[in-house]
C-alpha cells in the first residue's frame, strides 16, 4: 500500500466520479490550475466536451448503477475523487461497488465529497452520506473525506427559480448558515490530492460569516444589481427537478424542515488552514460566477 501520507501520484490522472455536475467542474478546475491531471467520469457522452472544457485531461463514460463500466474508467487512475449523486438512494451501494472495482485496479488513494454534519438525525440525506462515508472508511482505501456546508451559490436557485420579483424561500428566512463559495471547496480538494498529510482526515468545510438566508438574500441582491421581494413559502412553491423521484422529495422536504428549525452552520478554521487564507466571503463568491449546484 502507498504510503498513507504521500500525496497523489503523477503517474496516473485522478478519475474524477460525478464530473458533469457543477461541483464536478469547479473541481476540474482546480485540479487543471493546480497542476493535476484528471479524469472526467460522467454520465453522458454528450457531457464530455464540457468537462474537457472546465479542465479535465481526459474523459470517460460511466454508470454508477453498472459496476461493469468501472474497471475501465478507472484503469491506470492515481486516485478516484467521488462526487456522489445529490439526493440518491443507492449511494451507499454505488459507493461499495466503486470501491470494489478501485482495489481490483489498484487504485489506492480515495477522496469523497459528503456533507457537513453528516451524522444528523432525521436529515435523510445527511445520514446516507453518514452510510456512505461509514463504508468508504471500512475500507482499504487511504481515504480522505469533504463535508462541504450550503454553497454560497445556492441563493441564485432561490433566485432563479422564482418569477415576477418574489423570492419564495421553502424555510425560515431567519436560522443560521455558514456557506462555503464552492470553488474554495475544489481548491481544497486539489490541495488534497497534491500534497501530504491528509489520509484518514475528515474535514468539515465551511465559511467564515455566519448569515441567515435574509442576509445573504440582501447581499445576493446587492451583488447582482437586482431588486425582489423575499418570502418564506413552502417546497410545492419550487420547482424542482422533472427527473425527481418521490425519494429525493423526501429528502429535500427533510432537509428543508430542519433548516427551518436549526439552519446549517459550521466553523471556517479548516477551510483557512487548507487554503492558507480564509474563506471567500459570501459577497465575493456570490458575484464571481453563475454556477449552479442545484443543476
Amino acid at each position: 500500500m502507498t504510503p498513507p501520507d504521500a500525496p497523489t501520484s503523477a503517474a496516473g490522472p485522478i478519475a474524477v466520479v460525478g464530473a458533469g455536475g457543477p461541483t464536478g467542474r469547479a473541481v476540474l478546475g482546480a485540479f487543471a490550475e493546480a497542476g493535476l491531471a484528471s479524469r472526467a467520469l460522467v454520465h453522458r457522452a454528450d457531457q464530455e466536451a464540457e468537462v474537457l472544457a472546465a479542465g479535465a485531461s481526459e474523459a470517460a463514460v460511466i454508470e454508477l448503477d453498472d459496476a461493469a463500466t468501472f474497471p475501465a474508467a478507472l484503469e491506470g487512475a492515481a486516485a478516484i475523487h467521488f462526487i456522489p449523486p445529490v439526493f440518491k438512494a443507492r449511494e451507499s451501494d454505488q459507493a461499495t461497488a466503486l470501491l470494489a472495482a478501485a482495489a481490483a485496479a489498484g487504485v489506492e488513494r480515495l477522496v469523497m465529497h459528503s456533507v457537513l454534519h453528516a451524522d444528523t438525525p432525521g436529515l435523510r440525506h445527511h445520514e446516507r452520506k453518514s452510510r456512505t462515508e461509514a463504508i468508504v472508511r471500512a475500507s482499504d482505501s487511504n481515504w480522505t473525506i469533504l463535508r462541504p456546508a450550503m454553497y454560497a451559490q445556492t441563493m441564485r436557485f432561490y433566485w432563479e427559480k422564482s418569477p415576477d420579483g418574489v423570492v419564495v424561500v421553502p424555510y425560515s428566512l431567519d436560522t443560521p448558515f455558514t456557506p462555503v463559495d464552492l470553488r474554495d471547496v475544489a481548491a481544497a480538494g486539489a490541495i488534497v490530492h497534491g500534497s501530504d498529510g491528509h489520509a484518514f482526515a475528515t474535514y468539515e468545510l465551511a465559511g467564515s460569516e455566519v448569515l441567515s438566508t435574509r442576509e445573504m438574500m440582501a447581499q445576493l441582491a446587492a451583488a447582482l444589481g437586482v431588486e425582489f421581494e423575499l418570502e418564506r413559502g413552502d417546497l410545492a412553491d419550487l420547482t424542482l427537478p422533472r427527473n425527481w423521484s418521490e425519494e429525493s422529495r423526501l429528502d429535500m422536504a427533510a432537509m428543508c424542515h430542519h433548516y427551518d428549525e436549526v439552519g446549517l452552520a459550521g466553523n471556517g478554521r479548516v477551510l483557512t488552514m487548507l487554503l492558507g487564507r480564509k474563506p471567500t466571503r459570501f459577497s465575493a463568491a456570490i458575484a464571481g460566477g453563475d454556477d449552479r449546484p442545484w443543476a
